[in-house]
């Protein structure tokens, strides 16, 4: 038997309940707290602009760039923060007002989880923005980056995820032995970029040793460098190929 799934249970409320009071009155929370909580993070973006300026110009004070990691953190948890919040205490308000019971908070449930996942993430890809400041590319694709993984967590999350895998891995290419699917394309796509992020942030853990290093010429210092973040990338697109079962063979026609 199929296991029912929270996207499941969120289709049939929205097909067939959202009539009734319980799931109209949800839908009205999470709508007036998806709004209340945007125009609170336009509301972060300005203030969090103008201390930003304030301490620019400033002549003592806090160090700016410790200052802007903090703000920018902030500004960037803001809004789901908020919405959940928001959600947090209207659910409640709907439960003892007895509107709803708590096994029909369906679409309240989803909202908080999706809302969870994106504050997480997005915490999670500007912390490792800001600690790996020599890939300028993490900052140019940092919305694209976070977005692909709340995708991902949401499609797990509503139970999507087993079927599209599933659709993705009929579709069949004939290279390698056995024959790559579409699946393992996008599971080695995401693994290399993984394991190259780690690669990269343990490359620059090395380089910084390496330049204190007064032993080595600095000329010696910056090949080295080079070197072992040469390495340790290629050794992280391999294993990350390696980890999702492709097999190697196919990149000799490279």
């Amino acid at each position: 038997m199929n296991r029912q799934t929270l996207f499941d249970e969120v289709l049939h409320v929205l097909s067939n309940e959202l009539s009734r009071p319980a799931q109209a009155w949800q839908l009205a929370i999470i709508v007036a707290a998806l709004l209340a909580a945007w125009f609170y993070g336009r509301h972060v973006e300005r203030r969090a602009q103008a201390t930003l300026t304030a301490a620019a110009t400033a002549p003592h004070g806090v160090r700016v760039d410790v200052l802007k990691f903090s703000i920018d953190g902030f500004r960037r948890l803001a809004f789901p923060v908020t919405a959940m919040v928001l959600l947090v205490l209207g659910g409640l308000a709907l439960y003892f007002a007895g509107v709803v019971q708590s096994e029909q908070v369906h679409l309240v449930r989803l909202a908080l989880l999706l809302l969870g996942a994106m504050a997480a993430i997005r915490l999670f890809v500007y912390v490792l923005r800001r600690s790996l400041r020599r890939a300028a590319w993490i900052g140019n694709f940092e919305v694209a980056i976070a977005l692909t993984i709340w995708i991902i967590v949401a499609l797990y999350v509503t139970g999507l995820l087993d079927g599209l895998i599933d659709y993705l891995d009929a579709v069949r290419f004939p290279v390698g032995k056995p024959p790559l699917t579409l699946w393992d394309i996008l599971a080695g796509v995401v693994s290399v970029i993984l394991t190259v992020l780690a690669a990269l942030w343990a490359g620059s853990v090395v380089e910084a040793r390496l330049m204190a290093a007064q032993s080595l010429a600095p000329n010696s210092r910056v090949v080295l460098a080079r070197l072992v973040k040469a390495v340790l990338t290629l050794l992280a697109v391999l294993l990350a190929l390696s980890l999702v079962g492709i097999d190697l063979t196919v990149l000799s026609v490279f």
